[in-house]
């Protein structure tokens, strides 16, 4: 698809707050072209008024997103979908991200040709991988300009398309004789999902994660692992670890106090599972994070 002009970009800097709305009134040819924001620093916040499709990534620290139907915490190397209402944006701390949104549902950017179509999207809190990070670095690296450049661009619909691929994907893995029932189960589960996300280091047993799913525990974990390909304990932990090995890396928590913050019932059972994990232990990890 070609772009008669690049992404604006918005830029919230060190306490600076701005709002964007619904585009009314700009010609056809502007009025459809995604914005980007970029968050900078300690304070920085923003509101997407309207119920556009938003996708928030959080590149360093943690952010606060407020929506009208769900508030959450994400951290680096999360995003955040956000499609069904307003959203607000803060940094805790000196975060730093980017928020990528459609002015309008429909926009042609959005939906795209056939080799960029979008399939039904989903909110939901996701995880981004190295590429995406690079991409996302390279925008931020330069937020005074007036437009992303179009390699950029180009690289986060692309990534806004594969997201859409794994939706669609999720929708016909998830129970159902329809669609519109697919897309129901497939909300109930990514609400249990996020519950997760946010909260991994609680989570201890599955049955009432499979009541809010309205399945049965047995049911709950097979259907869990068909959609998102692992058990929601696997996810559970996998995440503990990865944000384990954050603090290893960041912070000047012994090993013992990370283990115990990450919801391991013993320290034993943190190390094994973190060796299993990752190849190595916390404490070599730290003696490598140290030597950098």
């Amino acid at each position: 698809m070609g772009f008669p002009m690049c992404f604006p970009i918005e830029t919230a800097r060190f306490g600076r707050s701005i709002e964007m709305a619904a585009s009314s009134g700009e010609s056809s040819d502007s009025k459809n072209m995604p914005m980007l924001i970029a968050g900078m620093g300690r304070g920085a916040v923003a509101k997407i008024c309207g119920s556009q499709p938003t996708f928030v990534f959080c590149l360093r620290g943690e952010l606060q997103l407020h929506g009208s139907s769900q508030s959450c915490v994400i951290a680096e190397d999360q995003f955040y979908v956000n499609i069904d209402s307003d959203i607000r944006i803060s940094s805790i701390g000196d975060a730093q991200w980017l928020a990528l949104y459609f002015p309008e549902g429909d926009s042609p950017y959005l939906i795209g040709d056939a080799a960029r179509r979008q399939s039904p999207l989903f909110t939901s809190i996701e995880e981004f991988d190295g590429n995406t990070r690079r991409i996302c670095t390279e925008i931020l690296a330069r937020p005074h300009a007036e437009k992303c450049a179009v390699a950029s661009a180009e690289a986060l619909l692309d990534m806004v398309a594969s997201y859409s691929a794994i939706c669609l994907q999720r929708q016909w893995s998830s129970p159902g004789r329809n669609e519109k029932a697919q897309r129901m189960s497939l909300q109930r589960l990514l609400k249990v999902r996020t519950k997760i996300t946010t909260d991994a280091g609680s989570i201890t047993t599955i049955q009432q994660l499979a009541a809010q799913a309205n399945y049965s525990e047995w049911h709950f974990i097979r259907v869990f692992h068909r959609v998102f390909g692992e058990t929601p304990m696997e996810y559970a932990n996998r995440l503990r670890l990865k944000r384990a090995k954050h603090m290893l890396e960041t912070s000047r928590m012994t090993v013992s106090e990370i283990a115990r913050d990450s919801g391991y019932e013993t320290f034993s059972a943190f190390c094994r599972s973190f060796r299993h994990h990752f190849g190595m232990t916390a404490s070599s990890l730290r003696m490598k994070a140290a030597a950098h």
